[in-house]
């Protein structure tokens, strides 16, 4: 896990966003505003305000005119297709479209698509346009719009403020210091259980290097991958994407998340992979004419960046070292399906909602009643947290975070990673597992094939 790990990045599981609200939206999902850290600047209000406020939609209908027919979702859509003079046009025409036009996505999506990573944040991503694509500085004080009920902008709106800290209390987790390999094995790689080790980190060059400071003053003109809920993957200036963090407040926050950070900079020498981890036979892949998955990231995000449920690619665990910050995970065990989250049955694609943020506000209270609870725990700075194969997990960054995350193959999970090779479409990295195991290691293969074969019964066996 990366951000839990380089799961979300090289996954084969695609995920599809459920809609932040429809016009028939359960309004009950839409809760009081006491854990929301501001105002909304519009005066924007659910629809459901619309039956406890005797109100109408008449803002809306007259100032959308035609295209007031058009769900929002879709209107958001159509808006999409404009560019920016067409969007600030139109955003003069009625109190409903300023309204409209403001929406953050349509800003963003056209600076992530014509300027690429190289901007300069400013408050937010309109004023970030204009002023890196034109020099032009924008007056953003919000015009309050009395009168409009939107599910969907008051739902983005919410998403982007509202305090995740809320979500930070529960923590059953296992943490433990002084534990020794054998241990680890014992009580938690072969249980496959999820477990915090509290006295590792500290120990790294990492630990002490790896601040913001440092890290600009060394390798702040480096670019670095950013993304992850973005379709478009980018590459941003160290400096410039620390500026973006000061200044962003949104429920899908840009997250660096880089799987080529040791090519590009020196690291790879501030920290050690723990002894729990460096059996890692998908080491088997490296050299000449092989290609190992990506196993590795540089992390770092601001408040609410992190991971939507998924589980870690081809089958592998993981673990994940924060430098500093704090994380919120939550665990679900393989055979479990968080509430919200629909696995096809393949297991090639999975409906959820998109961001970890949408997830905690309408599926956390609900995934409390099951039974077993789910596993969950605070990540603090100087904590790793080892990943178990197959466990569902979710993050979110409580505050602004440095981690470094690995996914691994060990004798002890190596059986589930080889089964889930086998299953998939493309057989080539089952293949060349297979080559490297026979060569380099046969007793362990043959072991594999004797798990593999078909267990025949007392009954058969008379016959054969």
């Amino acid at each position: 896990s990366t951000q839990s790990t380089g799961a979300m990045e090289s996954s084969s599981l695609r995920t599809k966003r459920l809609l932040p609200g429809e016009q028939t939206i359960n309004h009950k999902k839409i809760k009081t505003e006491k854990h929301i850290t501001q105002q909304n600047p519009y005066k924007v209000k659910p629809l459901g305000s619309l039956y406890f406020e005797n109100a109408t939609q008449t803002l809306r209908t007259q100032g959308l005119g035609a295209l007031a027919q058009i769900p929002d979702e879709q209107l958001i859509i159509l808006l999409g297709t404009f560019n920016a003079l067409d969007l600030c046009h139109l955003c003069i025409t009625s109190k409903a479209f300023y309204v409209f036009t403001q929406y953050e996505e349509l800003w963003r999506n056209l600076c992530l698509n014509e300027l690429k990573g190289d901007f300069i944040f400013e408050q937010d991503w309109k004023s970030t346009y204009l002023r890196n694509k034109y020099n032009f500085k924008v007056n953003r004080n919000a015009i309050p719009v009395p009168g409009l009920y939107s599910d969907l902008l008051f739902q983005y709106w919410y998403c982007n403020t509202i305090d995740v800290i809320k979500w930070s209390r529960v923590d059953n987790i296992d943490r433990v210091a002084n534990l020794s390999l054998e241990e680890f094995i014992k009580n938690y790689e072969i249980p496959n259980k999820p477990v915090i080790i509290t006295d590792v980190i500290r120990k790294w060059p990492a630990f002490t290097n790896w601040n913001r400071e440092n890290l600009i003053k060394k390798y702040g003109q480096v670019y670095f991958k950013t993304g992850l809920y973005s379709a478009l993957q980018l590459s941003m200036r160290l400096e410039n994407y620390f500026k973006y963090c000061d200044s962003i407040c949104e429920e899908k926050p840009l997250y660096l998340f880089d799987n080529q950070f040791a090519e590009k900079t020196e690291m790879l020498s501030d920290y050690s992979v723990p002894i729990y981890f460096q059996e890692d036979l998908f080491k088997l892949l490296e050299g000449e004419g092989l290609h190992r998955p990506s196993f590795r990231w540089i992390l770092i995000g601001p408040v609410r960046s992190g991971a939507a449920f998924h589980k870690d690619p081809n089958g592998t665990s993981a673990w994940n070292a924060l430098i500093s910050g704090r994380k919120k995970w939550i665990f679900f065990p393989p055979n479990c399906s968080p509430p919200g989250v629909f696995p096809s049955e393949d297991g090639e694609e999975v409906t959820l909602p998109e961001s970890a943020i949408q997830w905690f506000i309408d599926f956390y209270e609900k995934s409390k009643s099951f039974e077993p609870p789910p596993i969950e725990c605070i990540q603090n700075a100087g904590d790793l947290v080892f990943i178990p194969s197959g466990w569902w997990h979710s993050v979110i960054n409580l505050e602004e975070t440095i981690a470094v995350t690995q996914n691994f193959v060990s004798s002890q999970n190596l059986e589930k990673v080889m089964k889930f090779l086998q299953k998939k479409k493309n057989p080539s990295l089952y293949n060349r597992m297979v080559d490297k195991l026979q060569t380099d290691f046969p007793d362990l293969w043959k072991i594999l094939e004797e798990k593999s074969r078909p267990k025949i019964s007392a009954w058969e066996q008379l016959f054969l």
